[in-house]
């Protein structure tokens, strides 16, 4: 079921990662897994030259309990030193997102 999850949240990363990338990054210790019953979220620790940050890098399954794993992995960021949670990812998830204090960013890729 992870394995699943994980692949439909990457059908929308823009072929940056596999599902085997995703498993070597957490068990390299370089992203972190967070799990729930029907849902599974990726983060990573990114540090900037400015701030530290903790980032949502795949979320897939029930928005309900996603939004519960994305407070625990704010908190936990929070514990680490991270001064900001961010995320990327399809339109619908600016809206929901929004009311969670996010800010909407216009980003995307071109291929060169």
């Amino acid at each position: 079921m992870i394995d699943d999850l994980l692949a439909k949240a990457l059908e929308h990363g823009g072929g940056t990662h596999t599902v085997d990338d995703v498993w070597e990054a957490i068990e390299a210790g370089r992203m972190q897994l967070w799990r729930g019953q029907r849902s599974v979220m990726v983060t990573e620790v990114v540090q900037y030259p400015r701030l530290k940050a903790v980032r949502v890098f795949a979320a897939a399954g029930d928005m309900a309990e996603v939004l519960e794993m994305e407070e625990v992995a704010a908190a936990w960021g929070k514990q680490m030193g991270c001064q900001r949670i961010e995320g990327f990812g399809r339109p619908g998830w600016r809206r929901v997102m929004k009311g969670r204090g996010y800010e909407a960013r216009t980003f995307g890729w071109r291929v060169l």
